[in-house]
């Protein structure tokens, strides 16, 4: 049993990862919509959020973002974390924005936590439930588009944290580089913690211990596409990172 006494409510969160590709040649971005207990609707940097200057991309480049709930958009990032109300069922809403001009949009997303009862992606010009598009967030599920009018999208999350038991993610792991090629490196976790590599469907592909800071693991043999990476320490502690593979 988990000591009550160091458990915080962790972050939930939905990796997105959204790809433009045009002919064979492919972008990838992956924006996480998520929710913590201490997070607001304004820029949260002690939660990772950070600000991206609001300029116009230059033309032709790929480029998602997160706009947060407000009439002014004041900042955007790739990481967007709200409130999460901890013995509450409640729903938050997160927009999507996408800055492209041709080819084709894929968006794939990975496990969903336990503490969400469903999500959904849908446009913002027509009202759930009866949305032009609505696509429920379940494996082995996607979207995709080729209709470059379309550059806002909205992500429906209904969050239940009516039973909050799991302990806060390693606030000092860092994982990187992410996207990764042939090698990933950990930083911050315990010596002795067991870490795996999970696919979007919740399966393990392989797994291992820490034994170094810095923990090198090689990736060359996962195909492209998103994964997640649960690294679980000594005293039980989870943390989760989302992986996207080049």
């Amino acid at each position: 049993m988990l000591c009550a006494c160091s458990a915080v409510a962790q972050r939930v969160e939905i990796p997105i990862a959204v790809t433009n590709t045009i002919a064979d040649q492919s972008k990838s971005q992956i924006i996480t919509v998520a929710a913590h207990p201490k997070a607001t609707d304004d820029l949260d940097t002690a939660l990772g959020e950070k600000e991206i200057p609001s300029l116009p991309p230059p033309a032709g480049v790929f480029i998602v973002y997160s706009i947060p709930p407000s009439p002014e958009y004041m900042w955007l990032s790739p990481l967007d974390i709200r409130k999460l109300e901890v013995g509450k069922q409640h729903l938050v809403e997160y927009m999507i924005g996408m800055t492209w001009n041709a080819g084709k949009i894929d968006i794939t997303w990975g496990p969903i936590s336990n503490l969400i009862d469903s999500a959904y992606i849908v446009d913002v010009v027509s009202d759930f439930p009866n949305n032009f598009i609505k696509v429920k967030l379940e494996p082995g599920k996607s979207y995709s588009t080729i209709n470059t009018a379309i550059t806002k999208l909205k992500v429906l999350v209904w969050y239940n944290a009516t039973s909050l038991s799991v302990l806060e993610a390693n606030p000092s792991l860092n994982v990187f580089p992410t996207p990764c090629d042939d090698e990933l490196v950990i930083e911050g976790a315990g010596i002795g913690a067991q870490f795996d590599v999970a696919d979007v469907a919740g399966s393990v592909i392989f797994s291992g211990a820490v034994d170094q800071q810095r923990q090198r693991i090689s990736t060359a043999h996962l195909s492209a596409g998103l994964y997640t990476l649960r690294v679980r320490e000594q005293d039980g502690s989870l943390t989760t990172k989302k992986l996207l593979r080049r």
